[in-house]
C-alpha cells in the first residue's frame, strides 16, 4: 500500500477569540505574605516558559536551532557534513551565510544557512526552482522584465523563514529529510490566540503533542485537518497495533457531519489492508477520542447551540503578524438578536468547505457555561465551520442576517453593507 506524503497546508490568518493552549497568569499589587510568595512562584514560572519559548524560535544559535530540528527526524542519526562541501551548496552567497550540513549514512541530508550581514542578497532577487537546481533573477524596470542574477547549480530546493536570516537548502544529490524539512518550514510560525504577545511556537506544540507533519512510513495512522482560531492544520498520529485493532473493533460510528468528511481520515496498517483490501476505515469513537486528546480536535452537534447568553466575534485585519496588524471584536448580548444567531446556525446543513477563508472566529456561551467555536468564512462565502471540522452553511439569505448581527466586523466579510429598507433585524 502507497503512502503519499501530504504536507500540512495552512493558512495562516491572525485571527481568534480564544486558545485552550495558552495559560493566562495575573499579576495583582498585594502586600500578604502569601499572595507575595504565589506572585514569585507565577513571575519565575513565567520567567522559565519565556526561556523555553526562545530555545523554540530562536535561530541565533545554530546549534540549538539544528538540534530542535532533528528532533522530528529521531530515528534518524545525522552527522556533521564537510564544512567545504556545505558551504558550496550555497556557492554564490558564500560571504553572506554561514552553512552547516548535517547527513546520514544512507545519503539523507540537508543544509542550513544562517545570515552574517545585516543585509540579505534575497532582499530583491525571485527565487525559483527548474530543472532539478535553484535559480535567482532580478526584476529590470527599464526592460520590463528579469534579468538573470546568480544560481545554485547543487540544489533542487531553497526554503526561507524570517526574512531570508535562515536558509535551507536541498542538495540534489541527498534525500530529503521530510518531517524536518516542513519543520524549518513552519519555524517561525506561531499558534496565534486573540492576541499577539500570548502566541505559542508551532514547533514546539508539535512535539508536547507527539504528532507527525506527514505520515509515517508504516503503520496505521490518522490524518487530522482542523481549522483552530481561523488558521488550518494538517497532522498525523501514528498509532500502535493495539490502538488500531481498538479502533477497527469498535462500531460506534462518528456522525460524519461532525468531521466535515475529510477532518479526519484513518488509514490502516499494511496488515490490515492485507487482508480487508481496504486503505481507509469509517471513523469511529476511539479514533475521534485520540484525536481531541493529541490534535485538540473538537467536535459538536450543532443541537447544542441553544440558549445562547454571549457571542463574541474576532477578526485580525491585515491577515498578517506584523506589529500593525488589528484585531477587531464584535460582541453580541442582546437576547433577541442572539436567538436570531441561534436559529440561523442550528437551521444550517452540512456541505463542502470549498476555498473560502474560514478567518471569522465566533465564540458562542451557552446559559449553563459550555463554549463553542465556530469559525466563519469571509470573502461573500456562506458557511461556517463549526468545531474542528464540520463545514455547515446556513444559505446566501441567512448569511446576509447573520452578517447583519455584526456590522462592525460586516464591511471585511465581503458581503455588501446592507441596505436599511432590507433590514430583516431591527436596530
Amino acid at each position: 500500500m502507497k503512502k503519499y506524503m501530504i504536507l500540512l497546508l495552512f493558512c495562516i490568518v491572525l485571527t481568534g477569540c480564544t486558545s485552550k493552549n495558552i495559560k493566562e497568569s495575573s499579576f495583582e499589587e498585594t502586600t500578604t505574605d502569601a499572595e507575595e510568595d504565589k506572585r514569585t512562584k507565577t513571575d519565575e514560572a513565567a520567567a522559565s516558559s519565556q526561556e523555553k519559548e526562545q530555545v523554540f524560535v530562536t535561530k541565533k544559535n545554530p546549534k540549538e536551532f539544528i538540534a530542535l530540528l532533528e528532533k522530528f527526524e529521531p530515528e534518524r542519526d545525522f552527522v556533521d557534513m564537510d564544512a567545504e562541501k556545505a558551504a558550496s551548496y550555497g556557492a554564490p552567497i558564500q560571504n553572506s551565510y554561514e552553512f552547516i550540513g548535517r547527513m546520514t549514512e544512507d545519503g539523507i541530508g540537508y543544509v542550513i544557512g544562517f545570515q552574517k550581514e545585516e543585509t540579505t542578497p534575497f532582499s530583491d532577487l525571485s527565487i525559483y526552482e527548474t530543472d532539478n537546481h535553484v535559480e535567482a533573477e532580478r526584476w529590470n524596470e527599464a526592460k520590463q522584465d528579469f534579468d538573470f542574477a546568480f544560481s545554485f547549480p547543487s540544489i533542487s530546493g531553497l526554503m526561507q523563514v524570517d526574512g531570508y536570516e535562515c536558509i535551507y537548502l536541498q542538495p540534489n544529490d541527498m534525500e530529503e529529510p521530510e518531517e524536518l524539512c516542513t519543520a524549518f518550514r513552519y519555524s517561525d510560525t506561531f499558534i496565534y490566540p486573540y492576541e499577539k504577545e500570548e502566541a505559542i511556537p508551532y514547533l514546539e506544540d508539535v512535539l508536547e503533542r507527539k504528532v507527525r507533519f506527514a505520515p509515517p512510513e508504516n503503520g496505521a495512522y490518522l490524518a487530522v485537518y482542523r481549522v483552530e482560531n481561523g488558521m488550518h492544520w494538517r497532522e498525523y498520529i501514528p498509532l500502535t497495533p493495539a490502538q488500531e485493532e481498538a479502533m477497527l473493533s469498535s462500531d460506534t460510528l462518528v456522525p460524519l457531519e461532525w468531521y466535515g468528511k475529510y477532518g479526519l481520515e484513518f488509514h490502516v496498517s499494511q496488515q490490515v489492508y492485507e487482508k480487508t483490501d481496504q486503505e481507509m476505515h469509517e471513523i469511529t469513537e476511539p479514533m475521534l477520542a485520540i484525536a481531541k486528546e493529541r490534535c485538540r480536535f473538537v467536535a459538536y452537534e450543532i443541537t447544542e447551540i441553544r440558549e445562547l447568553i454571549k457571542a463574541e466575534l474576532c477578526y485580525r485585519k491585515t491577515g498578517t503578524r506584523d506589529e500593525e496588524a488589528i484585531l477587531i471584536r464584535e460582541e453580541l448580548t442582546d437576547p433577541e438578536k442572539l436567538k436570531k444567531l441561534e436559529e440561523i446556525l442550528v437551521s444550517s446543513t452540512d456541505c463542502d468547505e470549498g476555498k473560502c477563508p474560514y478567518c471569522g472566529v465566533l465564540k458562542l456561551t451557552r446559559a449553563d457555561g459550555k463554549e463553542f467555536i465556530a469559525n466563519l468564512a469571509m470573502d461573500s462565502c456562506d458557511g461556517f465551520i463549526l468545531g474542528s471540522r464540520g463545514v455547515y452553511s446556513p444559505g446566501k439569505k441567512k448569511t446576509e442576517e447573520l452578517w447583519e448581527l455584526f456590522p462592525k466586523i460586516r464591511e471585511y466579510s465581503g458581503w455588501q453593507p446592507f441596505n436599511s429598507e432590507k433590514s430583516t433585524l431591527s436596530e
